[in-house]
C-alpha cells in the first residue's frame, strides 16, 4: 500500500473512530493530534506562549512581541518592543534585523540599512541580515542608497554563509545578476536555485494538527507562508523567472518583499 493511499486509510480510521468517541475525546481526534496527551502538551506550549509574549522579560520575547505588534499594524507598539529588546540586549543582531524590517516597512529606509548593517557587525555569521541588506541595496527608492555593486556582494556573502544550500539567498543572487544585465550568471545561479526547491518541504509538517477554533492570526499568517513557501509554488516561480532570464529579461523582482519577508531563524 502506497503512502497516500495508506494516509487516507488512516483518516478515515480516525474520521469512525471520532464518530464513537465522546466529545471532550472527540476535539483532539478530529483535530488531527494522536493522543489526548499529545493535544494536552499543544495546549500547554500555547498557554505558555501567550503568557511569554504579554510578560516578556528576555530581548527575544520583546522582539517576538514587537514582531507580532508589527502584524497587527501596531507601529509604535512594535517599534517600542524593539528598541526594548536592544536596550535589554545591544549585541542581540536579529533585534536589530526585525527593527530594520519594521523600519524599511514604515519607508525610513537609511534607518533600516543602518541596522541592518548592525545586526551584520554583531553576528558576522547572520546570512538572513546580509540577504536583507542586499534587498535594501536593490531596491532602496532613495538613489544615493542605493548600489548594485554592493547588492551583490552582499548577496554573495549570504550565499556563502549558506554554503549556497539557502534557495532564498541564491535566487536574490540571481535576481541581481538579472537586474545588472549578467543573465548567464543569472541562468546558472536560477537553476541552482530550481534544483533546491524541488526538494523543498513545507516548513510546519504539523500544522494539521493545529485545532481551526485556536487559530490566531499569527498562525494564519503563518498558513499563508507555508503555501507561499510550497514545493508546487516555489518551482512554479522559479521555473518562470528561469525561463525569463534565458530570454535576457529581468522580469518583476520585489526585491522590496525580501527585505521584510524573507523569515529569520527560528520562525
Amino acid at each position: 500500500m502506497n503512502l497516500p493511499i495508506r494516509e487516507a486509510v488512516r483518516a478515515l480510521v480516525l474520521v469512525g473512530v471520532a464518530a464513537l468517541l465522546p466529545t471532550a475525546a472527540r476535539a483532539y481526534v478530529n483535530s488531527g493530534f494522536r493522543s489526548r496527551a499529545e493535544y494536552d502538551r499543544y495546549l500547554k506550549d500555547q498557554a505558555e506562549e501567550r503568557e511569554r509574549l504579554a510578560n516578556p522579560k528576555s530581548a527575544r520575547d520583546f522582539c517576538d512581541r514587537g514582531w507580532l505588534r508589527q502584524g497587527r499594524l501596531d507601529w509604535d507598539g512594535a517599534l517600542a518592543d524593539y528598541n526594548e529588546a536592544i536596550r535589554r540586549a545591544p549585541g542581540y543582531a536579529p533585534a536589530f534585523v526585525k527593527r530594520g524590517d519594521a523600519q524599511w516597512l514604515w519607508k525610513k529606509y537609511s534607518q533600516a540599512i543602518a541596522d541592518y548593517q548592525e545586526a551584520i557587525r554583531l553576528d558576522p555569521r547572520a546570512r538572513h541580515g546580509y540577504l536583507r541588506l542586499a534587498a535594501a541595496y536593490a531596491a532602496c527608492p532613495v538613489a544615493k542608497l542605493r548600489s548594485h555593486a554592493q547588492a551583490i556582494a552582499t548577496a554573495k556573502r549570504a550565499c556563502e554563509l549558506s554554503g549556497y544550500r539557502d534557495g532564498t539567498c541564491v535566487e536574490v543572487l540571481a535576481g541581481l545578476h538579472a537586474q545588472g544585465g549578467d543573465f548567464d550568471a543569472a541562468v546558472k545561479w536560477q537553476t541552482r536555485a530550481l534544483t533546491m526547491t524541488l526538494d523543498k518541504t513545507p516548513i510546519n509538517k504539523t500544522a494539521h494538527r493545529v485545532p481551526f477554533r485556536s487559530t490566531q492570526r499569527l498562525e494564519v499568517k503563518d498558513r499563508i507562508r507555508q503555501y507561499l513557501e510550497s514545493p508546487a509554488t516555489i518551482n512554479k516561480t522559479a521555473k518562470q523567472r528561469l525561463e525569463q532570464y534565458r530570454q535576457g529579461k529581468a522580469g518583476e523582482w520585489d526585491f522590496g518583499w525580501t527585505v521584510t519577508g524573507a523569515p529569520l531563524p527560528g520562525e
